[in-house]
């Protein structure tokens, strides 16, 4: 059985937009406070007259090529991943309401009256439990 993740495409993509920009969001005040880190060691060693050729600031500029590579490969992996679970977050969350008008339009269909059961670690896990109390509440009446 192919797997569908996209059960309901306009909010699944809401939520993996949303997580998304979290991330971006994220990452670009961490890269934002880290500038002003370094613009305050900067500062540091002008207040200490150190000239622009001292060690200390060779120093500072070796850190900031290292940390912008880093950033260079960090920050698109963690959009991917955050990406990722979003995916996997809104599969979670849209995939029991799809299985429910599937399982209503089955039952329009056919007439079968069946209890429905969502997957382990699915949301709204007390719809499918309220939607089993009414089918069994009318099984009973049907049975009197």
């Amino acid at each position: 059985m192919r797997r569908q993740y996209l059960v309901n495409p306009k909010l699944q993509k809401n939520i993996i937009y949303l997580s998304f920009i979290v991330s971006f969001v994220v990452a670009l005040i961490i890269v934002l406070a880290m500038m002003y880190t370094f613009m305050q060691f900067e500062k540091t060693g002008e207040t200490l007259g150190l000239s622009e050729r001292h060690t200390y600031f060779e120093f500072l500029q070796i850190q900031k090529k290292v940390l912008i590579g880093t950033f260079l490969i960090v920050v698109p992996l963690a959009l991917i991943v955050s990406t990722g679970i979003g995916l996997m977050f809104s599969h979670r969350i849209a995939g029991p309401m799809y299985k429910l008008k599937m399982h209503l339009d089955q039952l329009t269909e056919s007439g079968e009256i069946k209890e429905i059961k969502f997957r382990e670690g699915d949301y709204f896990t007390e719809v499918a439990d309220a939607f089993n109390s009414f089918i069994q509440k009318i099984k009973n009446q049907n049975q009197n």
